[in-house]
Order: C-alpha cells, then sequence, then structure tokens
C-alpha cells in the first residue's frame, strides 16, 4: 500500500508541474506576439494616365510585428482600383487607396490622380546593317524606334531591289534572292521616321540553316542501300553546346538554335537507330539551285557539325571518347528522275578525311573533331567527287550528308554550297 501511495504523490507531482509548464509556455508565446503599431505607404499622393499601372509599397512597424496582414480598398474602384498595392488606372478622376493593417486597424492613404492618356510619340529609327548573306538565306532585319518607350513601334519594310533581296513589309523577314546588293528601309508607322541599310547577297546557295523550320521538323533519311524508312529531326541545339577555339583553351557559349539531330548505325544498338543496321544514314535535303546555274558551278559543299559522341579507332562510343572514328561524313547526291545515288567517301577515318578535304589553313581540321565540339566551316571540296557530267548539269536533286558508321550522335547545320 505504500509503493501504491508514493507513485500516487508522484504522479500528482508530474502532473501538476505539466501543467505550470504549459501555463509557462504559453506565457512565452504570449509575449512572443509582438503587435504592429504602425503603417506606412511608399506615396501618399500620385498622378496616373489612364489605363496605366503603377506598384504601392507598404512598411509595417515594428520590423518584428507578426500578423502583417493588410486590406487594400479604393473610394472609387471605377476610377482606380488595386488589388495587393497595384493601381490600375480606369478614366479620369479622383480616389484615395487605403491599406489597413489586420492586427490593430492602423491605415495609410494614397491619393490618386487619375489624368487622360498622353501616348509616347516615335522621335526616330535606326537599323542593324546584317552581314553578307548567302543567296536563298533568310534573315530578320532589327530595327530599333526610339525612343524605347514609344507606344506604336510598328515599322513598315520595302526593298529597293526586290529581285535581289525581298522583304516581309510587316515582319522584316529578308530572303536573299540572287547576288547583288539591296536597300532596305524601314518606315514607322507612327511619325513616319525612316532608316536604312545596305545588304549583300553572295552567289553562294544557303542549301539549309533548320532555323526557319519548326522545332521537331522531320526529314526523310537516305541510306546507302536505297531504304528509306527512317527519319531525322530538327531539334534546339542544347544550351551547354560549346564552340571550341583551335588555337587556344577557350571555349565560346552557344546560344540554343535549330539544326538537324543526325545518328550513325553501323553495328551499334542505340535508341536512335531509325534505320537498317550498317547503312549510311542522312537526310533528303531538296536543293533547287537558282535560275542559271548548275551543280557544277559549285566548288565546295561547307556544313557545320556538332559530334556529341562518336566511335574512335579502338575507342568507345561514349560521350567524349575519341572522334567520329570509322564515321566520316559522306557525301550522297541522289538523282530525282531516277533514285539512282553517287556518293564519294571522303576517307576511311576524320584525319584521313581531315587531310583529304580541310583547307591547310582551316584550322578545324581533323584533330579537333572530339565529342562536344562545333566544327565550323567544314569544306568538302566537291571536285574530288569527279561528277559525272550528266550530275554537274543538275539544277534539282537531293543532297544528303550521311554518317558512315559507328553510332554517331551528332548535329548538323548550315549547309553551304560555294562557288
Amino acid at each position: 500500500m505504500k509503493k501504491y501511495f508514493v507513485f500516487l504523490m508522484a504522479a500528482a507531482v508530474m502532473l501538476v508541474t505539466g501543467c505550470n509548464t504549459d501555463e509557462e509556455n504559453g506565457s512565452v508565446r504570449e509575449s512572443n506576439k509582438v503587435p504592429v503599431d504602425g503603417i506606412a505607404i511608399s506615396k501618399s499622393a500620385t498622378e496616373m494616365m489612364v489605363t496605366t499601372i503603377e506598384q504601392l509599397y507598404i512598411t509595417i512597424s515594428p520590423n518584428n510585428a507578426k500578423n502583417r496582414k493588410v486590406t487594400w480598398s479604393s473610394s472609387a474602384s471605377d476610377v482606380a482600383s488595386v488589388q495587393y498595392g497595384e493601381i490600375t488606372a480606369k478614366k479620369v478622376g479622383e480616389a484615395t487607396i487605403t491599406v489597413k493593417t489586420v492586427d490593430g486597424g492602423f491605415e495609410a492613404t494614397c491619393k490618386v490622380t487619375v489624368i487622360p492618356y498622353v501616348a509616347v510619340g516615335v522621335t526616330g529609327v535606326t537599323l542593324e546593317a546584317p552581314l553578307p548573306i548567302e543567296t536563298a538565306r533568310k534573315i530578320a532585319i532589327k530595327a530599333t524606334v526610339e525612343p524605347a518607350d514609344a507606344d506604336n513601334k510598328e515599322v513598315t519594310w520595302i526593298s529597293g531591289t526586290p529581285n535581289v533581296a525581298s522583304i516581309d513589309a510587316n515582319t522584316g523577314v529578308l530572303t536573299g534572292l540572287k547576288a547583288g546588293t539591296t536597300k532596305i528601309t524601314a518606315t514607322t508607322v507612327q511619325g513616319g521616321f525612316t532608316a536604312s541599310c545596305d545588304v549583300t547577297v553572295t552567289d553562294d546557295l544557303l542549301v539549309a540553316d533548320f532555323e526557319w523550320d519548326a522545332v521537331e521538323a522531320e526529314y526523310p533519311v537516305f541510306y546507302s542501300n536505297g531504304n528509306n524508312n527512317g527519319i531525322c529531326k530538327v531539334e534546339l541545339e542544347p544550351l551547354d553546346m560549346e564552340e571550341k577555339s583551335p588555337t587556344a583553351a577557350v571555349t565560346i557559349p552557344r546560344g540554343a538554335g535549330k539544326s538537324l539531330h543526325l545518328y550513325g548505325t553501323q553495328g551499334v544498338a542505340t535508341p536512335y537507330e531509325y534505320g537498317p543496321t550498317g547503312q549510311h544514314m542522312g537526310p533528303e535535303i531538296d536543293v533547287t539551285l537558282p535560275a542559271g546555274t548548275k551543280l557544277g558551278d559549285y566548288k565546295f559543299l561547307i556544313i557545320d557539325l556538332y559530334f556529341v559522341s562518336g566511335i574512335g579507332n579502338g575507342g568507345t562510343n561514349a560521350a567524349g571518347a575519341g572522334y567520329a572514328g570509322w564515321g566520316s561524313p559522306r557525301l550522297n547526291i541522289k538523282m530525282d528522275a531516277d533514285n539512282s545515288v553517287f556518293a564519294e567517301d571522303f576517307g576511311g577515318n576524320p584525319r584521313e578525311m581531315g587531310s583529304r578535304t580541310f583547307p591547310e589553313n582551316n584550322p578545324f581540321n581533323a584533330s579537333y573533331w572530339g565529342a562536344y565540339t562545333w566544327a565550323r566551316g567544314i569544306e568538302f571540296d566537291l571536285s574530288k567527287l569527279k561528277l559525272p557530267s550528266e550530275y554537274q548539269a543538275l539544277t534539282t536533286f537531293k543532297l544528303g550528308l550521311s554518317i558512315r558508321s559507328g553510332g554517331v550522335n551528332c548535329y548538323a547545320d548550315n549547309f553551304i554550297l560555294k562557288k
């Protein structure tokens, strides 16, 4: 019985102690509720034009006040409405914006005077002159309307020699049509201010740059055995693509653009294997040469290539490992008439290809064809193809830069035929 009595006494002590602790914690919690003792607003008065928006800011004191909730109201919401401190001017008149603290009911006000809207007029326009462009290239000419906050920044466009380069009157997208120079003029819709620049179009032909294709646009794939059961996709280039300097350990970040994603398939099972294993794969790009020209008039095919991965000679198919290895580019020209193919291999590996097709002063030689590297302006010497006369006379044909083998994963961009 004595033990039982001792146990009851201990439990009672714990209960009383617990109650005391709760009371003490309650007192602490109560003391932590710092009350609001005032509110200030960033502006006591403001003038706004109809349709404009302005943000008000508040300061609640003291800084450590716990309940910082407020309510906003307008004395004339048809003149100026408010939400979370953002005022929208609706019509000419006056309104008082009030902000009130939930804790303590402290208030601050801002008198809003709404006046008629006055447009910001255009004072001028300037153009950014582009570099020379190839025939068939599209570019968007940039016009800067002044001032920066002008209400109407619309301009109209005109080409002085539209058979050299045409331009969309509304968008400013220019298309090179033939070699020559034209004057491009932009005129502001408001004020009629004008600016002009000269655009030179070269007789080199842009076959494709993919920038004006939709993302995920598809091109049929060409295989050396005549199969056409695959696709190459136009994709946005990854943001982390880099352009490596061949003369110094410098990398230049490259922004996302559009390019054609190519996959090689010889003997390597990859998630991207669209076609028969071991075939030379490339996109079928339809080429129509400008009037009065033929394939034999062009001396080089110039392209940009970016290798993500590839099989090296004895290397592995892994990011950063080896060169493209046996996956050297191969030029295929396909006649429309009978679907026949003429192709010439540019070498058994990139280094050999480089020695055969790169000019000696071209810094993008084969030794820089590792993974994660753009090789810009690669020149394929068309004379090495020794095209038969019937091919040299072609004015329309299909062109494909295929990957010869090796599970190569790469991007191709800017196919240019150069005279």
